[in-house]
């Protein structure tokens, strides 16, 4: 995130300000305006005599220790002082410098200087300068055609509310769909604050420019960290944005959106605060979701909790407990939404793609679940999704590994605490890895016996009453399919089996 500070003047920025100043863009809406060109020598004389003004507070404003702007304040009274402020590097125009270094410099002037007002001029033109001053608490004393004066009380100086949310989304060469993603974000209705942080993975198509058109036009909405190199070919895996987001996520909660997924109801944060608000033993909340794949396929226009086929639980509930999570994910991450708390991270989670699943282990430990019946957001089904393309699970079989896989990893890292809860678990997965792999498209023998043997090893009692199960199941199959192509043999006429 782009960090904005404000320092004293030097003379020596006159070496970038002169330049500034002789930039009629730049100066076009202020009050100032110069008749002749600028020189260094001139800019250099100028600084020096304002600097030794005592009545005169004339501050630089900085962006990641770069020099861009100048805020003044001038005519300085023991109660009131005018102010000025312009960002003189272009290409940090529209992205919410001035008001952060505004936000820094009047608070000074209340806090430090005691005022009790400030006062400028504007011109009348000038709406986005008057829609900043506004924001600040600044109102209109008096207006001509050309100029506004307007006033800022100190009793009416409004320091930004903390987000209530913050979103996460995390993107990466998505530029087909990120805009129905970020629409979702803008076009959220709520009594309180929010703020989006959007991570871009170095995308290589157009994606980060439409992410900076959004943070341009929303710029008290979007914070975005635009990654140089990938994050994700590095060996990082998700946990990098996770955990730059969770580090840096100022609200109350925390959402989460992919950029090819979307959101569907405007009111979705809203719903989900309310509920968590009124109900402070759940931790999560979460929604239905519709799955729409790119593709014509029988699962697009799908609920997300008819396709999950968990072996477990019904993911048709609505309420869920900590032990639910163990049995993989009942709700889709775009839906997920959460009370912000500081969370030990496992240091081996970069080396696994299904952070989610780890994430509401890790969170319903401390409290319940809700998943709300409506729909309120859409996962994307496509080949480029960071899912399809990047996770460790594609087939069953490697889905069901994958899940074993983690629940070790869960169980050593809580000190097998719930290894009574856990084990049955993993017994039952390799059953499931045993019995695919005695299907025709995957058959492998010795595999199948390698995973009911380990099946064993962590529940008998499982392994047994499943693999008995499966095997029944499968000769019933077997038997009732032979039995309806007989039945269909017998009803054939005979000329047309003879031909």
């Amino acid at each position: 995130m782009s960090r904005v500070t404000i320092r004293p003047l030097r003379v020596q920025d006159a070496f970038t300000s002169y330049l500034w100043r002789n930039d009629k863009e730049v100066f076009a809406l202020t009050t100032v305006s110069y008749e002749s060109e600028i020189t260094l020598e001139t800019e250099l004389e100028w600084i020096q005599e304002v600097l030794s003004h005592s009545n005169e507070l004339r501050y630089a404003i900085e962006v990641d220790g770069e020099y861009v702007g100048n805020i003044y304040l001038t005519g300085i009274t023991s109660e009131e002082g005018y102010y000025h402020v312009f960002i003189g590097n272009k290409s940090y125009w529209g992205k919410g410098v001035a008001y952060e270094a505004s936000l820094q410099f009047l608070q000074y002037a209340f806090d430090t200087l005691g005022l009790k007002r400030v006062l400028l001029d504007v011109r009348a033109n000038n709406h986005k300068a008057i829609h900043l001053y506004r924001k600040l608490g600044f109102v209109e004393t008096q207006s001509s055609d050309s100029i506004y004066r307007m006033v800022l009380p100190a009793d009416n100086f409004l320091l930004p509310q903390e987000p209530v949310v913050s979103v996460i989304c995390l993107t990466y060469n998505q530029q087909k769909y990120v805009r129905d993603c970020l629409n979702g974000f803008v076009e959220q209705q709520t009594s309180f604050p929010f703020e989006v942080l959007v991570y871009d993975d170095a995308s290589t198509d157009g994606t980060a420019d439409i992410i900076m058109e959004y943070k341009n036009s929303y710029p008290d909405i979007f914070r975005v960290e635009l990654f140089k190199e990938n994050n994700f070919s590095k060996g990082k895996g998700y946990v990098g944005f996770y955990n730059f987001g969770i580090k840096v996520a100022r609200g109350k909660y925390v959402a989460y959106c992919e950029g090819d997924d979307y959101w569907t109801d405007p009111l979705k944060l809203q719903k989900q605060v309310d509920f968590l608000e009124a109900h402070p033993q759940y931790v999560i909340c979460a929604h239905e979701t519709i799955v729409k794949d790119e593709n014509p396929s029988q699962i697009n226009g799908q609920l997300y909790s008819d396709l999950t086929n968990n072996l477990f639980i019904s993911t048709k509930k609505r309420h869920y407990s900590f032990y639910d999570t163990f049995t993989g994910n009942i709700f889709h991450v775009s839906s997920l939404m959460y009370k912000n708390r500081a969370l030990e991270l496992p240091k081996w989670l970069p080396s696994v793609s299904a952070c989610d699943m780890i994430l509401y282990m890790l969170l319903a430990r401390e409290g319940d679940m809700f998943v709300f019946p409506e729909a309120m957001s859409v996962y994307r089904g496509h080949s480029d999704s960071l899912t399809s393309s990047r996770a460790e699970y594609g087939t069953a079989i490697k889905f069901h590994l994958l899940s074993i896989r983690i629940l070790r990893l869960m169980n050593r890292f809580w000190e097998r605490q719930y290894q009574d809860k856990i084990y049955p678990i993993i017994s039952r997965y390799y059953v499931e890895c045993s019995l695919n792999y005695l299907r025709k498209s995957q058959r492998n023998a010795s595999e199948s016996k390698r995973m009911a043997r380990l099946a064993f090893c962590y529940n008998r009692s499982i392994a047994s009453r499943y693999l008995i199960k499966g095997i029944v199941d499968k000769i019933t199959k077997r038997i009732y399919v032979g039995t309806k192509e007989n039945k269909r043999d017998q009803v054939i006429p005979s000329r047309l089996k003879d031909s």
